[in-house]
């Protein structure tokens, strides 16, 4: 269910359900600057796209808001674009903003009611970066933190990310939407690209974009530890990313050698055939 928000001709009503709404609207517009393809735009775009396809489902129309001034700076194009949507006028019933994207909507009398969808919280992330990622980071959680602050509703993934809302952004009452899985996707995946565990090995898979806070330096000194207990051990990482060079650095220094294998972006028909082979991932 939705918190309320009362306005001239809109209405979030807080007794309705998520789906009975939806469908009462003719038009839903996403407001997202991640870029719109996995290799850049990683777990934020997968989930915002999931999203916007299972409310196409039913029928409901999606449009979904992009930059269309992109800089070779990923916060500079943020910054533009949202910059550009203070003189916007939006016609539809809501609009739904993806993380920082849309704390500059007007919030003019006859607005539809805006909708602020935190996938992670940037607030929580910064603490893992450093140097201009975590300066890009802290500003761009300035800009959620308002975004999340001025929004008629906040959802966010998990009561994790909903418990730092409020200590970090003071918002109490978001509402927790768990990310979307297209599980019949998947299944025709795996059917169309079978693959099982290579005998003799323990298999264990990683995927994720190669930032600090994804802690993938972790998993390789975890794995030089458990190499000598499991001596079958094989680490594979799906990715890419800034930290590439220090990570395969740390491989290096630990000489895990072939205990690791850099798998590079993949595709779904690879990621498929991977998450089926490995033991844990």
């Amino acid at each position: 269910t939705a918190r309320g928000t009362n306005r001239e001709n809109n209405r979030i009503d807080p007794g309705g359900s998520l789906v009975s709404l939806v469908r009462q609207m003719n038009v839903l517009q996403f407001i997202t600057a991640i870029p719109w393809e996995v290799c850049k735009g990683s777990g934020c775009y997968v989930g915002t796209r999931t999203l916007v396809e299972a409310l196409r489902g039913p029928g409901i129309r999606v449009d979904v808001v992009r930059p269309r001034i992109i800089t070779p700076i990923y916060t500079a194009t943020r910054l533009l674009f949202n910059e550009s949507l203070r003189w916007r006028r939006f016609n539809s019933v809501a609009t739904i903003g993806i993380d920082a994207d849309g704390y500059a909507i007007s919030r003019r009398r006859n607005a539809p009611p805006h909708i602020a969808c935190i996938k992670g919280v940037l607030g929580d992330a910064v603490r893992f970066e450093g140097g201009a990622t975590r300066a890009s980071l802290a500003l761009q959680a300035c800009l959620e933190r308002r975004h999340a602050r001025r929004a008629d509703l906040v959802i966010t993934v998990s009561r994790y990310c909903a418990e730092r809302l409020e200590e970090l952004y003071g918002v109490k009452d978001a509402i927790v939407v768990p990310e979307l899985i297209d599980l019949n996707a998947w299944r025709q995946l795996f059917k169309a690209n079978r693959a099982t565990a290579t005998p003799g090995k323990f298999t264990i898979l990683s995927v994720c974009r190669f930032y600090p806070r994804k802690r993938l330096d972790v998993l390789l000194r975890a794995a030089g530890l458990l190499r000598k207990k499991i001596p079958e051990l094989e680490i594979r990482i799906v990715g890419n990313g800034p930290e590439r060079a220090r990570l395969q650095s740390i491989c290096r220094e630990l000489d895990l050698g072939a205990a690791v294998r850099w798998l590079g972006d993949a595709s779904r028909s690879r990621l498929a055939r991977e998450y089926q082979a490995c033991d844990v991932f």
